[in-house]
């Protein structure tokens, strides 16, 4: 019986967006010139970009990391007749190992080991000498709990609209079971992967297909790229950034 047990919790558990279950550190620590130890790819982080440089071929990205851990990565500048680095889109979190970087799965399995690397050429979006910004830096803290009279979102999949939507350009973001996400502005595409936590914990990849249309919709992608918690007030989705602020509210359709 337990056996039996112990196998279900594992299949109940397989492709949830849930908290990789290991320990992390300051996100910003990730920032530098690495090499993937098995693959020899030199890795190039900023405080907010990265890139995976294989050979001639460059694949650019963004990433978000928090505190307790979780880190998430979404490549979209990967080069014609290349893929994204599987490590890459697999990885939900991260564990500081004396001088290495260890990105792991959402189980915890390691993804990839960081060795560091000699500093080399800024030839692209990521440079690891650029300070970051406050919000950056803010990102990587201790985040504020969740506000009193909300109460933690576990499972926020489905379709969600801005509650201050604007008719004329109806935004919404799809939350996916698969731990991506969709959406619009009303104009512009967005969209990226998220990943859940304890007491509302939250945190997404958010990435903008750009338009020429300027548009007065509502901007989901800094809202949910900007979101560590996630709390319900009633039927009220709230986002929340790293200080408790609410940037963001939903309604489900």
């Amino acid at each position: 019986m337990l056996r039996f047990l112990v196998v279900l919790a594992l299949v109940a558990g397989l492709g949830s967006p849930a908290r990789p279950a290991i320990a992390g550190g300051d996100p910003l620590a990730l920032v530098g010139w690495w090499r993937v130890a098995t693959t020899g790819e030199t890795v190039v982080i900023d405080p907010s970009r990265l890139e995976v440089r294989t050979g001639a071929r460059t694949a650019e990205g963004s990433w978000v990391g928090d505190g307790d851990g979780r880190f998430l990565a979404r490549s979209y500048g990967v080069p014609p007749g290349s893929a994204e680095p599987g490590w890459l889109a697999t990885a939900a979190g991260f564990a500081l190992d004396g001088p290495d970087r260890v990105l792991l799965d959402r189980a915890g399995a390691t993804v990839a080991r960081l060795v560091p690397a000699p500093a080399g050429a800024v030839t692209g979006a990521a440079d690891p000498a650029r300070p970051p910004s406050d919000a950056e830096r803010r990102a990587g803290k201790p985040t504020a709990p969740l506000p009193s009279g909300l109460t933690p979102v576990g499972d926020p999949t489905g379709r969600w609209v801005p509650i201050e939507d604007v008719p004329s350009y109806p935004a919404y973001v799809d939350i996916a079971a698969d731990g991506t996400w969709t959406g619009s502005d009303g104009c512009t595409g967005t969209g990226g992967s998220w990943l859940t936590g304890p007491e509302g914990a939250f945190l997404a990849t958010a990435r903008s297909i750009m338009t020429f249309v300027a548009c007065p919709g509502i901007g989901v992608a800094p809202q949910v790229g900007a979101a560590r918690r996630i709390g319900a007030d009633g039927p009220t989705l709230v986002l929340l950034d790293a200080d408790g602020t609410a940037v963001g509210h939903f309604r489900r359709v």
